[in-house]
């Protein structure tokens, strides 16, 4: 399985399942209503930074390091994560589970917007205990985070965070869409397997990381 993210220059959900030809296509995380569409935080998707500014300390980053190890880590409590070491880094929240127990301090990690305190509809990622898997999860009714987050523990995660959701929830699988957006995205998640392979250039970009390429921080 490969995982990456891409900031969109093709925003219309069926154009991008089309062009991928991935295993799953879904939303990401959050983006700002400016002309701009800005994501929220870093983003670092084939080994390279899609976005990058050395403020960021908003939400949490889920983040694919060497050997395909995932690590989830919330700015404010663990401290800025390492995001030249990641392969893949998508930042949003808020964070549903830390080492296996219910964690929710939206307030913490920045988050104020009622959309995403309330009910809503939304989707989570999250991995079990020994990171050899990641869960993509897109729920179809409202949930509150509390609820949010037992099921993604319920399912066998000991590490959770909530992604966009409402309007840009979207989900697709092997070409067919079964959640189809509600507006444009700037974002999403696209996951490949051995029956929907990744394109040649992201497995090279994959191996070049394992033996030691690391994203370079722009203006470093």
């Amino acid at each position: 399985m490969l995982v990456e993210s891409e900031l969109v220059q093709t925003p219309e959900f069926n154009n991008l399942v089309a062009r991928h030809r991935a295993a799953i296509v879904a939303n990401g995380t959050f983006f700002a209503k400016n002309s701009q569409k800005t994501v929220m935080g870093n983003m670092v998707a084939a080994g390279r930074f899609l976005k990058y500014s050395q403020w960021e300390n908003f939400g949490t980053t889920l983040g694919l390091r060497v050997g395909n190890k995932p690590e989830m880590v919330t700015a404010r409590v663990d401290g800025k994560p390492q995001w030249n070491q990641h392969w893949l880094s998508i930042t949003c929240g808020p964070r549903l589970l830390r080492q296996g127990q219910i964690w929710l301090k939206p307030d913490v990690e920045g988050f104020k917007d009622p959309h995403v305190l309330g009910t809503g509809e939304r989707t989570a990622i999250g991995f079990p205990a020994d990171g050899t898997k990641l869960f993509l999860i897109n729920f179809d009714s409202g949930l509150t985070l509390q609820q949010e987050a037992q099921v993604m523990k319920a399912i066998g995660c000991h590490e959770a965070m909530n992604l966009d959701g409402g309007a840009s929830k979207a989900f697709a699988a092997s070409g067919k869409i079964l959640v189809p957006a509600g507006r444009p995205l700037t974002n999403v998640i696209v996951v490949y397997d051995s029956k929907n392979p990744a394109p040649a250039d992201l497995q090279q970009s994959w191996v070049r990381f394992q033996k030691g390429d690391r994203p370079i921080i722009p203006g470093a």
